[in-house]
């Protein structure tokens, strides 16, 4: 760990004198797995994945990759099939963040959102999680990185990694998800990429009204409200009930070719406490308005009629979502409870 390059150049001299490596950057012959195994090893030991295998740009451009240190040795196919087979070890060991490192790195960007979505899935509901706050910061990262378009100097800078001479994806990132067909990597689930994407933004978008519904300082309820709105998940009028209550069982079904549903009960039991805990702070708000004055009558009567949708919508899923380790019965009486309070 202490010299990354010299523990770099001994493995590489060892197999060089046993042949299983040809030529200065020639392909890897014989049983090359003692020497991948031991690649591996360096990079998830000393984390320096940089210096061995180059730079990634938001474009998804790798720098430098003539200086990276294990491009000295094999071909670039290799590189990639050795970074994506030390991130699924990486997985395997339970270090998910160095995973996506090196799935970043190789290019496998299906990967990388797999990873980053299941993160968010497991962590959603666990405010008290060790790693929530970091996976919700990383997924943040590169979404605006990588999946958002490309300010005027990170244009440049993908540009110059282009003119470089350096490997560049025929595609946007997005794009090269989105190809990703029915049945997908390891990491997604069996969805597609299209999919998988919808699934990583629909979560960024739960955590974001997670984090202003159970602010710190208080319900943050007109911010957490304005994120729900955005997401077209829970109803907020009459009208929308029945198409709200068909879009969530889908969401709750397992899709043919995929291995999990988009959400799991315990996420649309959260969602629907959070946005009644929104509608609650606001019936709150409005009974001692600022500088006191009579409260507004017709915003209560509104407030109400939308947390009764809100109630109907969550018993009309009730069924649904008794498969969870915590019965609807008890989210129902929670929600019940705060809708007495908005009601009179």
């Amino acid at each position: 760990q202490s010299d990354f390059h010299m523990a770099l150049e001994y493995l590489m001299t060892l197999d060089l004198h046993r042949g299983l490596v040809v030529g200065a950057r020639g392909r890897m012959g014989g049983d090359p797995r003692g020497l991948s195994g031991a690649l591996g090893d360096l990079m998830l030991s000393t984390d320096c994945y940089g210096a061995l295998a180059g730079f990634v740009t938001r474009g998804g451009a790798r720098l430098d990759t003539t200086r990276a240190l294990l491009f000295k040795y094999l071909t670039k196919e290799r590189v990639k099939a050795l970074l994506d087979e030390t991130a699924h070890t990486a997985l395997e060991r339970g270090v998910e963040h160095k995973a996506v490192d090196l799935f970043r790195l190789a290019g496998s960007w299906y990967e990388v959102v797999g990873v980053l979505e299941r993160m968010l899935r497991e962590t959603l509901t666990l405010p008290d999680a060790p790693d929530r706050n970091k996976w919700w910061a990383v997924a943040r990262d590169f979404a605006s990185t990588y999946l958002e378009p490309a300010t005027a100097s990170q244009e440049a800078v993908h540009a110059a990694a282009v003119l470089d001479g350096n490997e560049a994806p025929s595609a946007s990132v997005r794009a090269l998800v989105e190809r990703v067909g029915p049945g997908g990597g390891g990491t997604g689930g069996g969805l597609s990429g299209g999919e998988l994407l919808g699934c990583f933004q629909l979560f960024i978008g739960l955590f974001a009204f997670t984090d202003k519904c159970w602010a710190p300082a208080g319900c943050d309820y007109e911010g957490a409200l304005a994120v729900l709105s955005g997401l077209h998940l829970v109803p907020m009028e009459r009208s929308h009930l029945e198409p709200a209550k068909q879009q969530m069982q889908r969401f709750l079904q397992t899709q043919p070719g995929a291995a999990r549903p988009f959400l799991r009960p315990e996420h649309v039991k959260h969602l629907c406490l959070g946005t009644m805990r929104c509608f609650h702070a606001r019936h709150s708000a409005l009974c001692s308005p600022p500088g006191g004055g009579a409260p507004n009558s017709a915003a209560l009567a509104d407030n109400a009629e939308r947390a009764g949708v809100l109630g109907d919508f969550a018993n009309a899923l009730s069924a649904d979502l008794t498969s969870s380790d915590t019965p609807s019965s008890d989210m129902l009486g929670q929600l019940n409870q705060m809708l007495m309070q908005i009601s009179y």
